[in-house]
């Protein structure tokens, strides 16, 4: 506030004047003394010095655009004024005062177009309500003269409590209210002569009349039903019959005020979201392989990448944003930037110790040194095998090609249950071997327990040996992807028996088998498992094979669990020759840690193999005995049953 009045030229200290004679506005009822106020025009510090002085000062043209204008300036807390008074001071008062106008005229003055205008929000619920009923007041009913003589149907406070009802409704509420309560029909009797008459229907107003038992309808004029309803016109009735016409009497008209910004922002988040996601899968996110706790949906980079390196590139290449929402897509990516201890490859952790260790060496020759050798032929091999599996997984296979992915998952214990006595009880070790096709098809999930069979080489072979003589016969070809473990998965049993399906009549051209690099050998397979170890620690109580199967069914809906029986289980035999070197130093056969393809053919003994996916051409190597016997059907084991005992002898 500026001061309105200046300070006497001579005040006697013995005069009976006070502080209010000084100052119109003062209060002596207030604690502390007053203040001026920081909200000043230029018109008012001018004419105030102007003031103290008796003369006119010169207005500033600096500031003459801006008297019209209402002017905010941040001079912060100003001193009090009561100080100078109380001492008698007025050339100190003179001084405050032009100094005050010189600081505000050199500050910035934020100009405020409409201050008086206040910003529309939106109301919900019961703020809404009450905003409607306080500009929707209960008007006049309609004259006594009006034809239907409806303010003697019905009283005020049955119109206010119409009022009430149909203003506490949502818009499509409403909507239907009317749709209710105002009845078009077709034109009974017609005053003009022709066809020229335009008007085809009539309305009729009604308002719910509510009596003890029951409701009924009260038909009113236009007048009477605009007025209880708080409308001084019938602006409402018109748009709703518009919107009605437009599309079926029965459709629930919906509010669709702001849809139309709503879903275009929607789409444009959406479309900046996939950008992003595009440029997050860019780096190559892999998924941990043994941290099933989050696979498959939690993925890893590595650590010597971060959001912010990410998102500083995301600017540079595709479009400014902010990093928060750059964060939250790579936090919806579920992305870590760790390396799971779990998945730590044996050579490539001491590839990494060694190669801290010879930092600093000087003298380190890495194309002499054992470890580095060896460690570049091992990245090389992972390198390549990931590639031609993520080929494998993105072609478009056709028909008559199988591909799976197929590992064994680590034992379960049964039965699992919450309570003291079950932890001293023995268990029942479960198997699920799963065959994970790389297509849209359905998960495979052989289970069985070790007291049908367990987990030696003739056991694992059983299972390749059902799915493949329980695919479709049009299929002529499967190639399987695996890891290097060579009791079940690696091993001359194995690969004797797809020898003798390839061969058999039914059999299917051609089997492959490829396989990763050790440590580095994550697969759809272990995604599936993931599921499943995720629903059974759900589950507090699995008791036995049954409740299994359900936890596999749970899984997933594309996981199919299959139960094996005794008489599933074959006993295939390794009918390879024994590994020898020739004259000039050449083995027959190759050593099964150096296979990366394998590859059996119709009407052919023999092994394909490549130690190398960069390899173009398949090595061949005779590997069954002379005496082996290609041709002979596998035959189930035969259950015995003495003494209470069970024994299993194989039919001669």
């Amino acid at each position: 506030m500026a001061l309105k009045r200046s300070l006497p030229e001579e005040v006697d200290s013995d005069s009976e004047v006070d502080d209010s004679d000084l100052d119109p506005d003062f209060d002596p009822a207030l604690e502390h003394p007053k203040k001026i106020k920081s909200y000043f025009g230029p018109e008012d510090l001018l004419l105030d010095i102007s003031k103290v002085h008796n003369e006119t000062t010169p207005t500033n043209p600096s500031t003459s655009s801006l008297n019209d204008k209402p002017v905010v300036s941040h001079l912060g807390d100003l001193p009090e004024v009561s100080s100078l008074v109380a001492n008698n001071n007025e050339d100190a008062t003179e001084l405050y005062l032009r100094d005050m106008l010189e600081a505000a005229l050199q500050s910035v003055f934020e100009i405020v177009e409409n201050p008086n205008k206040k910003m529309k929000r939106l109301r919900k619920g019961k703020e809404k309500v009450r905003r409607n009923l306080e500009s929707h007041k209960l008007l006049p009913p309609c004259l006594e003269s009006c034809r239907k003589h409806c303010s003697t149907k019905i009283d005020e406070y049955s119109r206010q409590k119409i009022l009430e009802s149909f203003w506490k409704l949502n818009f499509s509420q409403r909507r239907l209210y009317l749709t209710a309560y105002v009845k078009e029909e077709n034109v009974k009797t017609r005053t003009t002569q022709g066809n020229f008459s335009k008007r085809t229907s009539t309305l009729k107003y009604y308002l719910p009349q509510y009596g003890e038992d029951s409701r009924s309808e009260l038909r009113v004029c236009k007048t009477m039903f605009l007025h209880t309803l708080g409308q001084r016109n019938d602006s409402i009735i018109t748009q709703h019959l518009k919107a009605r016409r437009r599309i079926d009497s029965n459709v629930e008209i919906k509010d669709r005020r702001g849809e139309s910004a709503r879903r275009s922002a929607q789409i444009q988040k959406a479309m900046t979201d996939t950008v992003i996601e595009n440029h997050v899968n860019s780096f190559h996110p892999y998924v941990s392989h043994y941290k099933l706790d989050h696979a498959p949906l939690r993925r890893y980079l590595s650590p010597e990448i971060n959001i912010s390196l990410m998102w500083r590139d995301f600017c540079t290449s595709r479009q400014k944003i902010s990093y928060e929402k750059y964060r939250q897509v790579v936090d919806k990516l579920n992305i870590g930037f760790d390396h799971p201890s779990q998945d730590d490859c044996g050579v490539c952790s001491k590839y990494s110790i060694h190669n801290g260790e010879t930092a600093v060496d000087l003298s380190h020759n890495p194309a002499a040194c054992e470890t580095c050798i060896k460690h570049n032929v091992h990245k090389t091999h992972y390198t390549s095998t990931r590639r031609a599996y993520k080929e494998d997984k993105d072609r478009d296979w056709q028909r008559g090609i199988e591909i799976y992915t197929v590992d064994l998952q680590k034992v379960l214990l049964l039965p699992k249950m919450t309570t003291k006595e079950s932890f001293f009880i023995p268990r029942l070790v479960t198997f699920n071997e799963t065959f994970a096709p790389l297509n849209k098809d359905d998960n495979k999930c052989y289970v069985w327990h070790e007291a049908t069979r367990g987990r030696n080489a003739p056991d694992i072979a059983s299972t390749f040996y059902h799915v493949i003589k329980n695919s479709n016969p049009n299929v002529m070809s499967f190639i399987f992807w695996m890891d290097n473990c060579s009791a079940q998965n690696k091993n001359w049993t194995l690969y004797t028996m797809f020898a003798c399906l390839v061969n058999a009549d039914w059999g299917p051209e051609n089997i492959i088998v490829k396989y990763f690099e050790p440590g580095h050998s994550f697969m759809k397979a272990d995604s599936v498992h993931g599921q499943i170890g995720r629903e059974w620690r759900k589950r507090k109580q699995i008791l036995d094979v049954n409740d299994f199967v359900d936890v596999i069914n749970a899984s997933s809906k594309k996981n199919k669990p299959i139960v094996m029986r005794h008489s599933d289980f074959y006993p295939f035999i390794d009918g390879s020759k024994q590994r020898r070197k020739n004259i000039s130093g050449e083995v027959n056969i190759p050593l099964l840690d150096q296979i990366k393809i394998a590859e059996f053919r119709k009407g052919s003994r023999s092994l394909f193999y490549k130690t190398s996916f960069d390899e173009t051409e398949y090595a061949e190597a005779n590997f069954l005995k002379s005496k082996f016997d290609i041709n002979q059907q596998p035959v189930a084991y035969n259950i015995v049953m003495i003494e209470g005992s069970t024994q299993q002898k194989n039919k001669k």
